[in-house]
């Protein structure tokens, strides 16, 4: 499993917990030197094109939150298809601007924030993940925050996708 833009690393200690082996890639070189010296998790500093060419291909890619900052996120997830065995997993989250609570509050949302450079809806993310090559296999919207009626109106959504 690979885990891009994996930060201190606390998801991929967990899921080497549960049998997983596990790598990371992380651009801050405090979180990814915590990762590797703290949770001895193995995790390479930099982006995923910082991987070695001669990488094994991943059954899973996972990118939790990540997407949004990036500068070329169409690049990314054509590079992550390139990391993927043959019906490999990409797991993800990343923001949905089309939601009714960004609508809402527009430049109030608390998400809109600087260091997010893109912003994505449904409809815009299910174009591109077409076009690097996934297809949509489970996609959930939820606010796992929310405790009242819109719980399921999401500010975030998910999609596990394969190749």
């Amino acid at each position: 499993m690979l885990d891009v833009g994996s930060y201190c690393g606390v998801f991929l200690e967990l899921a080497r917990g549960r049998g997983y082996d596990v790598l990371g890639v992380e651009p801050s070189v405090w979180a990814s030197s915590y990762a590797r010296e703290t949770l001895q998790v193995p995790t390479v500093t930099g982006s995923i094109e910082s991987l070695p060419a001669d990488t094994k291909p991943f059954d899973v890619v996972c990118s939790w939150d990540v997407l949004e900052h990036v500068a070329d996120p169409m690049a990314q997830l054509e590079q992550i298809n390139r990391r993927l065995v043959p019906g490999g997993i990409h797991a993800f989250s990343t923001l949905d601007y089309g939601n009714w609570y960004p609508r809402l509050l527009g430049e109030r949302w608390p998400w809109m924030m600087d260091m997010h450079i893109y912003y994505f809806d449904q409809k815009v993310m299910r174009q591109m993940l077409a076009a690097a090559g996934f297809r949509i296999v489970v996609s959930a919207a939820r606010n796992p925050r929310s405790k009242g009626p819109g719980r399921r109106a999401p500010c975030a959504h998910a999609q596990t996708l394969h190749r």
